[in-house]
């Protein structure tokens, strides 16, 4: 992925994974998408 990771709150019509998204992040638009938890894989064994 080598980008930023971030948790928001969205309406649930917006809310389906790979929906896409633009956040306004100190004024300034960025392209964002809705993905499943958790983001990244475990690396840890059970």
């Amino acid at each position: 992925m080598n980008g930023p990771v971030a948790m928001g709150y969205v309406a649930r019509a917006h809310a389906a994974d790979g929906t896409a998204l633009e956040l306004l992040v100190r004024g300034k638009p960025l392209p964002a998408r809705v993905v499943p938890l958790p983001f990244h894989p475990h690396c840890y064994a059970r």
